[in-house]
């Protein structure tokens, strides 16, 4: 069991500029011994303690997942039994956890409290904002989209017919010919999924893929009308159909 700071130790921890003031020193007498943040019952100072120490006493008996606090598996059980408690009261969608469902009442509302400081673009989550500004603002996007104005091109001609390959993969030794499109490739290890569908829980490593769940179609075609969700597939539709035009 991990050490408390008892109400005797107290004294010297306030005069280190720790712990709670003297209006709460009843409610809060049980400190860490870390940070020295005020707790009422030991058990709750062992508890917040696994913090620090990265003790995981809970484990999920279906994948071996550990957990600090029991609350914690439970909820994370729910990925297993399929369980999802909470409901929207305007569309009856269920979710597994009180924050999805949170964030997915702002479909409704049309709630947006998170602005991007570079273009005043509102979103409903704080990390739909960061992929956007990722995308959109990064320098190393910016650097990609001046290369619009100014001719340069990233890939030489010789790299091309060549089939250069020079970044590659540290776990599955591929080689690929854009750093992008290594970092899009590592994506398959990491597990990383960092498009998520604003209606449903679901999450994409991939922009494609979520515009396929989403049926987002952005690209229209301008001899027939017919849409696509990217711009390459319009380009074949194109050639294929219309290159006689």
């Amino acid at each position: 069991m991990a050490m408390v700071l008892n109400s005797n130790n107290r004294a010297r921890a306030l005069a280190q500029g720790g712990g709670a003031t003297s209006g709460n020193i009843k409610e809060n007498q049980f400190l860490c011994m870390f940070c020295n943040k005020g707790f009422s019952c030991p058990q709750k100072v062992e508890i917040h303690q696994r913090v620090h120490t990265g003790v995981k006493c809970f484990s999920c008996t279906q994948c071996q997942m550990r957990f600090v606090q029991a609350g914690d598996l439970k909820r994370h059980q729910r990925v297993h039994t399929g369980e999802k408690p909470y409901s929207c009261p305007q569309c009856e969608k269920r979710f597994s956890r009180l924050d999805h469902l949170k964030m997915h009442m702002k479909v409704h509302t049309g709630e947006r409290p998170f602005a991007c400081t570079h273009c005043g673009k509102r979103f409903s989550e704080r990390r739909i904002l960061r992929i956007h500004q990722q995308k959109n603002h990064s320098t190393s996007n910016l650097k990609r989209h001046q290369r619009v104005h100014t001719g340069e091109k990233s890939i030489s001609c010789s790299q091309v017919h060549t089939r250069v390959k020079p970044f590659s993969c540290i776990q599955s030794y591929m080689h690929l010919a854009q750093a992008c499109t290594l970092k899009r490739h590592q994506r398959v290890h990491t597990g990383e999924k960092s498009y998520s569908c604003t209606q449903c829980e679901n999450r994409f490593s991939r922009q494609n893929h979520l515009k396929i769940h989403t049926g987002e179609t952005s690209f229209a075609c301008t001899h027939c009308g017919k849409r696509f969700s990217e711009r390459s597939y319009l380009r074949i539709h194109q050639q294929k159909n219309h290159s006689t035009l």
